[in-house]
């Protein structure tokens, strides 16, 4: 491919995406408390500086209406370039990671592979419905991407299999215009999100040669939970040689263009965290842990701090809105988890001021939030954990009876 009009086609997303770092580096604005996102202001005025950029004349709506800024949030979130942390005093931010300087020091190509690596792997968004008919449509839609000469359109016609991608599942096809794998020709009027609000999907060239390595050599590591759907559905090896994401995706490019891999953080997490367990401000629980506790003990020692019954299912996800935070470690009141079964503190990377859910029991939905008081670098834990504080009564676990 013209490495010229490559990174002409992707210079205005680069650009976006610099935009918002550059905007959240100058300004530190606060998220919204029950969200955890930009407000209409800085919606709104981040929106003024896009390239993608929703046709708005007042600050009328929060982040997640603006879908760019929205997609280029958590990718930030979920690339490791932020974390959202919550001050002494209530006021909730992104605080940058070292990640983010390594980020700066990329060229725009290997930019460009970071994101996608991240948006493929990585990125998590309760928008786009789940269930096996979402996961089918959407890989569908990339295979047929994959087949088309550049120039052909794919209309939803009597294409099923894809005709989620042009309504309910929009938001994904215009994910895909962002990272630049396709043009769209909208239909206006649209009213619902059962409406069809595309009429026609144009691949580019740089779509149809990606969705090729994502479909044949990338399905494994999509970060979708249906992407195991999808390998046993289709009974197909599709990494034969086990090659990185970050190799499958440079390859699309002239070599030596893409060299510089944007590495995890090496941060020593080893020592002793403190968290505060709130249901809310009257009514909280301080709790110490060391590095190597396990997700299922600080689950434990929540129970006891609570004293419930630790007789249902439980998770902790990032962020306090579990309902659109991605899920870091879920079990079983028996301690048997459905993944990262002895994931400890330690290996979930955490900073202090970071906010988690820890939501119990999925039918009543008992919702704890946790901050990060502390971390005590390389000070010795204790072997069981222990509470620290306690302010208000224990709530009854079944109060209907």
């Amino acid at each position: 491919m013209d490495m010229k009009n490559i990174e002409k086609q992707i210079g205005p997303l680069i650009e976006d995406f610099d935009t918002f770092i550059n905007y959240i580096e100058k300004n530190s604005p606060r998220l919204s408390a029950k969200m955890l996102v930009l407000g209409k202001k800085d919606s709104f005025a981040l929106n003024e500086q896009m390239n993608f950029k929703n046709n708005v004349i007042k600050a009328s709506y929060n982040q997640d209406k603006y879908l760019i800024i929205d997609l280029i949030f958590s990718l930030c979130i979920d690339g490791g370039l932020f974390f959202r942390a919550s001050e002494e005093k209530g006021k909730i931010k992104l605080v940058k990671t070292n990640k983010l300087d390594g980020y700066k020091k990329l060229n725009n190509l290997e930019k460009y592979v970071f994101i996608v690596e991240t948006f493929w792997s990585k990125y998590h968004n309760d928008k786009i419905s789940h269930g096996n008919f979402s996961v089918i449509n959407r890989y569908n839609l990339m295979t047929k991407i994959a087949e088309l000469k550049e120039g052909y359109m794919i209309t939803k016609g009597s294409k099923s299999d894809i005709g989620m991608c042009f309504s309910t599942l929009s938001r994904f096809t215009h994910h895909l215009k962002f990272l630049g794998w396709c043009d769209l020709e909208l239909i206006e009027g649209a009213k619902s999100k059962y409406d069809d609000s595309i009429k026609e999907i144009k691949p580019t060239k740089l779509g149809i040669e990606i969705c090729k390595k994502l479909t044949k050599e990338g399905i494994t590591y999509w970060g979708e939970e249906e992407a195991e759907f999808l390998v046993y559905s289709y009974d197909e090896d599709y990494n034969k040689e086990n090659k990185s994401l970050f190799h499958i995706i440079s390859q699309v490019f002239s070599k030596g263009t893409v060299s510089q891999e944007l590495e995890e953080e090496e941060i020593n997490k080893k020592g002793a965290y403190i968290f505060k367990v709130s249901l809310d401000k009257n009514l909280w629980r301080t709790i110490r842990l060391c590095h190597n506790h396990t997700f299922h003990e600080f689950h434990m020692l929540i129970q006891r701090a609570y004293d419930f019954d630790n007789d249902h299912l439980y998770g902790f996800y990032i962020g306090n809105k579990s309902s659109r935070e991605k899920e870091i470690y879920s079990g079983n009141p028996m301690g048997v988890s459905d993944e990262y079964e002895e994931l400890t503190i330690e290996e979930a990377n955490l900073y202090e001021g970071q906010i988690l859910t820890y939501l119990f029991d999925y039918g009543d939905e008992w919702k704890f939030n946790i901050r990060v008081e502390e971390f005590i670098e390389n000070e010795k834990g204790l072997t069981t954990g222990e509470i620290l504080e306690s302010k208000g009564k224990s709530p009854e676990q079944y109060s209907m009876w």
